[in-house]
């Protein structure tokens, strides 16, 4: 999570962090977001280690995409409350970047064009040690929302949102559960390894 591989991959990671961490904390404060962060680079790397074991794995975008999925689990959970007033848009235009649906076309689109990025390196350089784990990515993104759901505070509960929760810690204690017992009595791990990022 520390380490990276040269200077924009620690400035990429940086800034997105800031700009994702920061109004989470504000809102949220650091002992909410903090774990949401660092479970995504465990989950990351988890799965990384499950999918992908021939390969290392170093940077903290687990962790970043982790707060992605955290401001995904926002939208979910606060729907209708992001919804209410952006409708007068005409009076206000500011509000039309409150509304929920903003928000989801904003990380849809910051989620896809990461994503395009790491699929251009992984299948154009064609290179593992200039690939992106995408795994890692993907995990940090599931994660930031199972663990975005029960930890972040949720404007108005609802009954579904009760169910939506406990759904959340359930699949969340089963993926770690596989995960970890997958690397303790997985095998097959190669000792020669390339650097993936």
């Amino acid at each position: 999570m520390l380490l990276h591989v040269g200077w924009h991959h620690i400035v990429f990671n940086s800034a997105l962090t800031l700009l994702l961490g920061i109004p989470l904390e504000l809102v949220h404060k650091a002992w909410r977001v903090a774990p949401i962060f660092l479970a995504g680079v465990l989950a990351g790397s988890l799965l990384s280690s499950v999918a992908e074991p021939a390969v290392t794995l170093l940077g903290a975008s687990g962790g970043v995409y982790a707060l992605i999925g955290a401001h995904y689990g926002l939208v979910i959970m606060n729907w209708e409350e992001l919804q209410e007033g952006w409708q007068s848009w005409r009076k206000n235009p500011l509000k039309i970047f409150s509304s929920g649906l903003f928000r989801l076309l904003l990380l849809t689109l910051l989620v896809a064009l990461d994503f395009g990025v790491a699929l251009y390196r992984r299948y154009t350089l064609a290179s593992l040690e200039n690939s992106v784990s995408l795994t890692a990515h993907a995990a940090g993104l599931l994660c930031g929302i199972l663990v975005g759901i029960p930890c972040l505070r949720n404007l108005d509960k609802k009954p579904w949102e009760m169910v939506l929760f406990w759904v959340a810690i359930g699949l969340l204690v089963v993926y770690m559960i596989f995960a970890v017992l997958w690397n303790i009595f997985y095998m097959g791990y190669p000792t020669d390894i390339p650097c993936n990022v």
